[in-house]
């Protein structure tokens, strides 16, 4: 259903590689079938629906290792944008960056695609394949935006099954932490535990990390 689990912050490394290869291989042969993969228009949906437009500027749906200040891989966006044709997704793309800042972002930027804002999309998704639901009143930052997560518990994915987030009026309200540098003992100790997240503990004891 377009999803990947292991957090925004990942997503990019599952598409650019392919990216790559998509684009030479249709550029030297004309080959494009890589580029008509309906998993590409599905993963448009992760990047719109975990998006939220706070007071202090985009915020992006941290959960696992994730910075909810942090935007995506801008090239993968502008690629994901020109080979779906996507004009809400080149909405997404310009949030986070206005003008190509890369040659590679430059080569696969598509300055004829509209951007328009996905306010005629419905306001909630579900996506199942990776245990997240996503729920808000609309896409302003004056709407509220309620966010829970199952799914599996590993590698850059924490142990938080059944954590949420809430968002509403511009602000965060109840957040995830994300993540900090991997070479910190916080990391393992704290931020991939059960501890650190909106979930319950039975006697003290998290999920298994």
């Amino acid at each position: 259903d377009g999803g990947f689990y292991e957090s925004l912050g990942y997503a990019p490394y599952t598409v650019h590689g392919l990216f790559h290869y998509a684009d030479a291989l249709s550029r030297i042969t004309g080959d494009e079938r890589l580029l008509q993969l309906p998993q590409l228009a599905a993963i448009v949906d992760q990047y719109l629906y975990t998006y939220y437009p706070t007071n202090s500027g985009p915020y992006t749906l941290n959960f696992g290792d994730h910075h909810s200040d942090s935007f995506p891989e801008a090239q993968v966006l502008a690629y994901l944008a020109r080979v779906t044709q996507n004009p809400q997704m080149q909405w997404y793309y310009k949030l986070g960056s206005p003008h190509p800042t890369s040659p590679q972002e430059l080569a696969w930027f598509d300055p004829d695609l509209p951007a328009k804002t996905p306010d005629h999309l419905p306001a909630s998704r579900l996506f199942r394949d990776i245990g997240w639901g996503i729920l808000r009143t609309g896409w302003s930052g004056e709407d509220t935006f309620f966010a829970i997560k199952c799914g599996d518990t590993w590698n850059h994915a924490h142990a938080d099954a059944a954590s949420f987030v809430l968002y509403a009026g511009g602000e965060p309200l109840i957040i995830d932490p994300g993540c900090c540098l991997y070479e910190k003992p916080e990391y393992m100790s704290y931020y991939k535990q059960s501890i650190a997240h909106n979930v319950v503990l039975l006697d003290g004891r998290g999920q298994d990390a």
